[in-house]
């Protein structure tokens, strides 16, 4: 009997430290970041991992129009409010949730969602949905190798944008 059990023990911490080898040597390719603005009322925080174009066509085939994306690489990409904040015009109470997107050619569905930690956006539930939002999405002369989410200072508030290939997307938030 106790040889069954370390047999099995040996087999879990065999899984366990593959799975960690195997996330670290995915974050290798998409490294893990954060955006921030701090600034007057708001405090807004993004954690997200940044996949690479390295010669691929992005949006309408590596990440397909119409369908839920985690808005990164790996892990669901979070987004923190330290206040309630206005996204777009939806209210957003303070804390944190998941950041998915709906890409389309000329205009993108941002998504916030109450479940954080998933992988990606297999298990993404639309019951989960927080809020909404529609934004357009323009077209770039200049290529954008890694995706990057910034934060930019606009009026009383601020633009959140999105940015991969040669599509620029911005999000208000005040």
């Amino acid at each position: 009997m106790k040889k069954i059990i370390y047999i099995v023990l040996g087999i879990l911490v065999f899984v366990a430290v593959a799975l960690f080898g195997l996330l670290q040597y995915t974050k290798s390719f998409s490294p893990f970041v954060e955006a921030k603005f701090n600034e007057g009322n708001l405090d807004i925080k993004v954690a997200y991992c940044q996949p690479k174009k390295k010669g691929r066509e992005i949006f309408g085939k590596l990440v397909p129009y119409s369908q839920v994306w985690r808005t990164g690489a790996n892990a669901s990409t979070t987004i923190t409010f330290a206040q309630d904040t206005q996204v777009g015009n939806k209210k957003v109470p303070k804390g944190e949730y998941s950041l998915f997107t709906i890409p389309e050619k000329d205009k993108w569905t941002i998504i916030i969602n109450k479940t954080v930690g998933d992988w990606g956006a297999f298990s993404y539930k639309e019951a989960n949905d927080l809020m909404r939002v529609e934004v357009p999405a323009t077209t770039t002369n200049t290529v954008v190798e890694m995706f990057t989410i910034s934060f930019q200072k606009a009026g009383k508030g601020v633009d959140m944008w999105l940015k991969w290939d040669k599509t620029a997307v911005a999000v208000n938030m005040q």
